[in-house]
């Protein structure tokens, strides 16, 4: 994972994994490659922005003859400051999965799967340990 900071408030990240996976529903394991890219940061004290996207190609099973997959996902963020401890956010997002014909769960074929989101959220923040600040401390 590499992570590059942009002026004080932004940050650019990616990163790449292989990994082996063992999920349930399926017989065999999942072998995967994935690319992941972030970027975020404020575009004034108290609006924050991010967007990510990441893709992954794998195979089911750890054969070369194994039935292959991809996927995408691309997010995207807003959220603001009402206050200085409660944040208005929203949020969405685009997901699609592809698989190769032979590719089974438990002998029901898997087909190509693209689907959207989209959600509204309040944050609630709050300190666990707070310091008192000194009388003679400047500002």
């Amino acid at each position: 994972l590499l992570t590059h900071e942009i002026a004080r408030s932004w940050a650019a990240t990616a990163g790449y994994s292989r990994s082996i996976n063992f999920i349930g529903r399926f017989a065999d394991p999942l072998l995967l490659n994935s690319a992941s890219a972030t970027i975020g940061g404020l575009l004034n004290r108290r609006v924050q922005v991010q967007g990510s996207s990441s893709a992954s190609v794998g195979r089911i099973g750890l054969f070369e003859t194994a039935p292959g997959y991809r996927t995408v996902t691309v997010f995207a963020s807003l959220q603001t400051a009402i206050t200085r401890h409660l944040a208005l956010g929203a949020s969405v997002g685009r997901y699609y999965y592809s698989f190769d014909r032979a590719a089974q769960v438990q002998g029901v074929p898997l087909n190509s799967v693209s689907r959207n989101s989209a959600r509204g959220y309040l944050s609630a923040w709050a300190p666990l340990f707070e310091s008192g600040r000194r009388t003679n401390a400047t500002r």
